[in-house]
């Protein structure tokens, strides 16, 4: 992908001590998102990053476009209508995912091994119901796999008790070039797009509105003011601190999780000790863990990414991998294979936080049992929007919620949001129907 954004003095010089409408702060998923939605609608709209883009979270994800089948089990065994809601609206944004970067997207068949014809109809079941949510935004319907094709599929798969296996369809993407995409399809919208530039303070008019977000450039270290009508706070995992930032006192919302993933040789799921893989084997989805979550093994750029986990952590920077969250992935991966995989085969491994929102009543809830859903947060005293958790699939959705917010405070006239059908930079030159890597 050639970006075709400005370059930084050029970018800096159409920025610094400028005024617009909207300031969105954070150039994840959700951030580069919001400031897509906010230029589209006729905003002028400058996007800020402290880091680079996709530099977090968003580049650290499992790469899945999906609903979420952990999230449906969640919902039916809690009858929790606001997980269902999540795996829903994630569902119809899985389709808008995929049809908007066709070059950075792609559908992927995942196996589901079952050990009894329990797991059988439990599984095949489940994912009809997958199905079912879908509807018209369906990929392609759940099947059974028969002992001696869920083998040829993943021939690694243990073969003792196994009883046959249920397939389903999901989505696969290039998670941190998909950023980018939205990055620069803001910047061919009009927008201004700038990296590496960090929120150190608000200026407030006399009414306590922020007025202003001062800037500290990076890359010289020279400081500098944005000023704009509003601003929206789309930090992920490190929202709290910008709204304390704005609002002294605020009572924290984010419950910051991380998930780590490890990297393998695909060869792994093919049952061929070194070498390449003859041919690239299905993902697998392991269905049980010891604390109740899902666990995937997918083929990624010619590798095996396994995770992820979902631990608490005290803060929005992820720290260094232990060895208990390696034990944990591949002793999980291991209860399903016929050859054991052992840590010296591990190439490498990258953990990201998951900004996982509370609300009152979840505040003591373990991160794996909160809800992926988002919420939007206007601050009455300074003015700031927060968009607040969420997932990957979502950020569309989050970003449309969010930029209603914005026109509501600027008392503008809705605009309808413009990015569910807007294709992203770099689909024009997409003709083949194929992935690229």
């Amino acid at each position: 992908m050639l970006l075709r954004m400005k370059s930084r003095p050029d970018a800096l010089e159409a920025i610094a001590n400028r005024s617009f409408d909207v300031c969105v702060i954070g150039g994840g998923a959700t951030g580069c998102g919001c400031a897509l939605d906010a230029q589209l609608r006729g905003l002028k709209t400058v996007l800020v990053e402290a880091s680079d883009f996709a530099s977090g979270a968003s580049g650290a994800s499992t790469k899945m476009v999906h609903g979420g089948v952990r999230y449906l089990e969640q919902a039916v065994r809690r009858l929790d209508r606001t997980e269902y809601n999540v795996v829903k609206g994630a569902l119809r944004e899985r389709l808008h995912m995929l049809r908007n970067a066709p070059f950075l997207t792609r559908t992927r068949e995942f196996v589901t091994p079952c050990y009894s014809w329990r797991d059988v109809a439990y599984y095949e079941i489940g994912l009809k119901f997958y199905d079912w949510i879908a509807g018209s935004a369906g990929l392609a319907p759940s099947r059974f796999l028969p002992r001696d094709e869920a083998l040829r599929r993943i021939p690694a798969l243990n073969p003792v008790g196994l009883a046959g296996a249920v397939a389903y369809t999901d989505g696969q993407f290039d998670d941190a070039r998909y950023n980018i995409a939205l990055a620069e399809t803001f910047s061919e919208a009009g927008g201004e797009p700038l990296n590496h530039a960090r929120v150190v303070g608000f200026r407030k008019n006399t009414g306590g509105k922020i007025s202003a977000a001062e800037i500290e450039d990076l890359a010289s270290g020279k400081r500098f003011a944005i000023r704009a009508e509003t601003f929206v706070n789309a930090t992920g995992a490190f929202a709290d601190s910008l709204r304390q930032m704005a609002a002294p006192g605020a009572l924290p919302r984010m419950r910051p999780s991380r998930g780590v993933h490890i990297v393998l040789p695909v060869a792994i799921l093919s049952s061929e000790v070194s070498g390449p893989a003859k041919s690239e084997p299905d993902a697998l989805l392991i269905p049980r863990t010891e604390d109740g979550r899902v666990l995937f093994a997918i083929p990624w750029l010619g590798r095996l990414l396994v995770g992820t986990t979902d631990e608490p952590v005290d803060g929005p920077e992820p720290a260094a991998i232990s060895r208990d969250e390696i034990e944990y992935l591949l002793r999980h991966l291991n209860g399903y294979l016929a050859r054991r995989v052992t840590p010296d085969q591990i190439v490498s491994a990258f953990a990201g936080v998951r900004p996982l929102v509370s609300s009152g009543k979840s505040r003591g809830a373990a991160t794996k049992e909160l809800a992926r859903d988002h919420v939007v947060e206007v601050d009455e005293a300074s003015g700031l929007v927060s968009i607040m958790g969420g997932k990957w699939t979502t950020y569309r959705a989050m970003a449309e919620d969010a930029i209603d917010a914005v026109e509501r405070r600027l008392v503008r006239p809705h605009v309808p949001s413009g990015t569910a059908n807007h294709p992203l930079a770099g689909s024009d030159r997409f003709t083949d129907g194929l992935w690229q890597q």
